[in-house]
């Protein structure tokens, strides 16, 4: 599924959208549950499926993507797309579990004793880029 600019808007290299890859089966399911899909922006858009645990329980998904502006952007873009991926993230169903893929070509470092909220592991590369400080900020 693709979620974004009409062909006719869309911009030559065809990079202001976001999609979705179900199986077959995975796909069925999502249609035979209503096919939930929040489409924010052509940047930010998600889709709900309930899966059975081993108990046969159904359990809600949010599966969330995001593609970012670039770091070169105007920052009134940066702070749209942050803003959309908040209420993309705040729509989601009560106890879903929420699985958030973005496209955002950052680095956020590695964990720092000052950082307020620590969000990066120990492990990585130490660089932190503009980009990279926006998505730790959301993230905390």
């Amino acid at each position: 599924m693709y979620i974004g600019h009409s062909r006719d808007t869309n911009s030559v290299s065809g990079k202001h959208g976001v999609g979705f890859l179900l199986s077959r089966t995975a796909y069925k399911l999502w249609q035979q549950q209503g096919a939930a899909e929040r489409r924010v922006s052509p940047r930010v858009a998600s889709i709900a499926i309930s899966l059975k645990d081993l108990h046969g329980a159904m359990v809600p998904f949010h599966f969330q993507h995001g593609y970012a502006p670039q770091q070169n952007c105007a920052e009134e873009d940066a702070i749209i797309f942050w803003g959309d991926m908040q209420s993309t993230l705040d729509a989601a169903a009560v106890g879903s579990t929420k699985i958030l893929t973005m496209d955002i070509n950052s680095s956020i470092g590695i964990r720092r004793p000052h950082d307020l909220v620590p969000v990066c592991g120990d492990h990585g590369l130490e660089q932190v880029s503009t980009a990279g400080e926006r998505l730790k900020d959301w993230l905390g």
